[in-house]
Order: structure tokens, then sequence, then C-alpha cells
């Protein structure tokens, strides 16, 4: 007889497999992609004007972090100002402005589904342990794996991103601190 214990995880990993190879949910606007992690309207509710997240973004050559600040919002789409800051956190002089529609905001996260997968992920983040979902994209013609972090709770850009090229990481990208405007 097998103790309780044991048929228990057993159990366990096979529903946790079965979750992980279970077909992706496909966005019902087009089914060549998966399911983004965000609606437009999700994502027009978390930044709204006065918004400021600080973004580390790193490539080979180094690290910067760049605060995005939302300073205009309406139903259709919102102006970001980016700023880099210095090593102590100190804004510098470069500085731009760009405007996005809430459903192009959304469409950054547009994953093939032929060539990408999503599993539900638990992460240890600046912004403190979260649960989300964590997206694999694999762009084989240009030898790129691209894995994205998104949680519920923060919609809007991915918590943690990225890219590899084989073994080298090329980029990477992680939300370091969100204020609600």
């Amino acid at each position: 007889m097998i103790p309780r214990f044991v048929t228990a995880a057993l159990f366990g990993a096979l529903l946790s497999l079965s979750t992980h190879c279970a077909s992706p949910p496909l966005d019902p606007e087009d089914p060549n992609l998966l399911a983004r992690p965000f609606t437009p309207q999700q994502i027009a509710s978390a930044l709204t004007v006065g918004t400021v997240m600080d973004i580390e973004e790193g490539t080979p050559m180094g690290k910067q972090t760049v605060r995005w600040k939302v300073t205009e919002a309406d139903d259709a789409e919102c102006v970001i100002t980016f700023t880099v800051l210095d090593g102590r956190g100190q804004p510098t002089a470069a500085r731009h402005q760009q405007r996005f529609g809430w459903a192009e905001l959304r469409n950054h996260a547009s994953y093939p589904a032929a060539s990408s997968t999503v599993q539900d992920d638990r992460r240890l983040t600046p912004l403190g342990v979260l649960e989300g979902r964590l997206y694999t994209i694999t762009d084989a013609e240009k030898g790129l794996v691209t894995r994205a972090f998104f949680a519920p709770a923060y919609p809007g850009p991915p918590l943690w991103m990225e890219v590899k090229n084989g073994a080298a990481t090329v980029a990477t990208m992680q939300v370091l601190a969100k204020r609600q405007g």
C-alpha cells in the first residue's frame, strides 16, 4: 500500500505536469498569438497620470536605470516621459517623451503561439515575491530566446525580462520600483 502523502505528492506532480503540457490560451482577436497578459483597459487603470516606474535595462555593455513617468492619460492613450537616472538615482538631462495608445502598449506583449509557451511562475522581484505568468518566446531565425514575466497585480510591462542568444544574455529588464499616480 502506498502511503497517503506519497499518493498526494504524485497527484500534485501529475496535475502540475498536465497544467504545463496543456495548450496555452490563444488570443481571441488573433489565434496565431498567445493570449496577451493584459487588456488595454487593465493597463490604462494601472498607469494613471503620475505613475512612476524605475526600470533597470541591461546589455552586455552595462546597465542603466530609466524612470518611466506617465505625464498625460485619457481613455485612448498616454504620454510617458523617460528619464535616465545616474548612479545615485537622480535624474540626468537625458529625457524624452513618447505617446502610446493603450492597445499599442498591450500589443508589445504579442507573442506567436507557434513558437512561444506560457506557464504559471512564482518569482522574487524587487517588488516582492509575485505569482504570475512566464512567457518564453523562441525566434529560431535570429537564434534568440526571450523570457518575460508578467504579474496580474502589476498590469503593464513585464516585471522581468531577459533575451538570450545561445548562452549569452543580450538584454535584460526589470522593474525596480513602481509608485501609483
